[in-house]
């Protein structure tokens, strides 16, 4: 902060950079995005959208009915164990836990 209030006598081993470097190297992003005719931002729109379609809300929709059947399956199992009176109905519902 003393560079930016006082100047670089104030903080000799600050490393900044003018900014008109900074400006510089805006502009010169800029007219290579230009002269590329779009190609880097076709890229960028393609990687974005290869990014959006794999968190798409259709896999988190998928990942959950897997989920769901698992969870079933597992309370069938439970089911069985009850009525083959393997466990007693309060490890069933879980009451002792």
């Amino acid at each position: 902060m003393n560079f930016v209030k006082r100047g670089k006598q104030e903080c000799p081993k600050c490393k900044a950079m003018r900014e008109t470097v900074i400006e510089n190297c805006f502009v010169d992003a800029y007219k290579i995005l230009c002269s590329n005719k779009g190609n880097i931002v076709n890229k960028f729109i393609t990687r974005i959208n290869s990014i959006i379609t794999e968190n798409s809300s259709s896999k988190l929709i998928e990942n959950i009915e897997i989920e769901k059947e698992k969870l079933k399956s597992k309370m069938n199992k439970l089911i069985d164990l009850s009525l083959d009176n393997a466990i007693d109905r309060d490890i069933f519902l879980g009451e002792k836990y």
